[in-house]
């Protein structure tokens, strides 16, 4: 028998060397989820919802100016060009760090504007028909465009929470049949802060004007600058958080009460993680969006270098040319390129629907603690 101790080395396990990836390093972070909006954005059903909400609040913005008269575009085309102009005009002002600009921004934004358009002077329209179409056609334009988007919403939360990709039917009939839920949710706040303005409005009118009864308004201004300030936050929360009302009802089917809730409890409770999240989605959305412009405006002048149409003027083309085979060529090839700009704008719609999505479920998730993966049934 042989004592001599072995001088073999045991064998050691074999270690298997797998790539880190950038998924492994970001996977405990939310923020880079943001990175998938995009492709979410891309999705044929979601951009035919999009498109419908395009054609529908614009097309009935053309009725409803074909009928009653006045110069074109019509009256919510107008609004909604201002209100742009006012959103571009108080984040250029936020980012400078100028808050009284700003504040003026948010206040023509969400007053004044709507105020115009409501008084007839967006088009000149005239009181009469401001206050028709402020009554008629902007709730009419407002419950389509809602359930439109909440659609686009409830498609994106199944698909980025829980991996379902459902027809868009199933997305559009859970947003139809919480349709008083959607617009409640989107215009319940601003209803709200208009409420209160009035009241302020009439309250100011009879104790700060007449004189006497000034000087009772002079003693109780604190109860002014109470409501004011109660208008302010609304305001102020709602143009940071508007974003997550449509998700909150298509994420949680929620009424529009509680939708409205957990959407400003998210405003107040991490507002600026919420911001960092909103600005992340912001510079990912424009990035996609210059990049698909830049390609379909690649494609436009390219077609029209090689065949030589001119695609600038397709409009004057169809309307003067004597012959009526050029006529119609240029309607036709007007109809294939106006459906082209149609699917980027409609691109541009499904891009803020999908990034307002993410960022409800990833605040959601850092407030309240739940999983992305829990959106709710039906």
């Amino acid at each position: 028998m042989n004592d001599e101790p072995s001088t073999a080395t045991p064998t050691s396990p074999k270690v298997s060397r797998v790539p880190v990836t950038l998924d492994d390093l970001t996977a405990h972070l939310l923020w880079p989820q943001l990175w998938k909006v995009p492709k979410l954005a891309l999705a044929p059903g979601r951009l035919g919802l999009s498109a419908a909400l395009l054609v529908l609040v614009f097309g009935l913005d053309h009725l409803w100016q074909s009928a009653f008269g006045g110069p074109a575009p019509g009256p919510l085309t107008v609004l909604l060009i201002d209100m742009a102009a006012a959103w571009r005009a108080a984040l250029s002002h936020l980012i400078a760090g100028d808050a009284s600009r700003a504040g003026y921004a948010l206040l023509d934004l969400f007053l004044r504007r709507p105020a115009a358009f409501a008084m007839g002077e967006m088009g000149q329209a005239g009181l009469a028909r401001g206050l028709t179409a402020a009554l008629i056609l902007a709730p009419i334009a407002l419950t389509a465009a809602s359930v439109l988007a909440g659609a686009v919403s409830r498609s994106v939360a199944r698909e980025f929470g829980q991996n379902l990709v459902e027809p868009w039917t199933r997305s559009l009939g859970f947003s139809l049949g919480r349709w008083r839920s959607m617009v409640g949710a989107v215009a319940g706040p601003l209803v709200l802060a208009w409420a209160l303005c009035g009241l302020l409005w009439v309250a100011g009118k009879l104790l700060l004007s007449l004189p006497g009864l000034d000087v009772v308004g002079g003693l109780i201004f604190p109860v002014f600058l109470l409501g004011g300030l109660v208008v302010a936050l609304v305001l102020a929360a709602y143009a940071l958080g508007q974003g997550l009302l449509l998700p909150a009802v298509a994420c949680d089917g929620v009424d529009a009460f509680d939708a409205v809730q957990r959407a400003y409890a998210y405003v107040f409770g991490k507002p600026l993680r919420l911001l960092l999240y909103q600005a992340l989605a912001l510079a990912i959305s424009v990035v996609a969006m210059v990049l698909l412009q830049t390609v379909v405006m690649l494609l436009l002048a390219l077609l029209g270098h090689i065949t030589g149409v001119p695609i600038e003027a397709l409009g004057d083309e169809a309307r003067t040319n004597p012959d009526w085979t050029a006529r119609a060529s240029a309607w036709l090839i007007g109809f294939w390129v106006a459906l082209v700009q149609l699917g980027v704008a409609a691109y541009a719609v499904s891009l803020y629907c999908a990034a307002q999505t993410i960022v409800y479920l990833l605040v959601r998730r850092l407030n309240d603690g739940l999983d992305t993966r829990e959106v709710a049934e039906g």
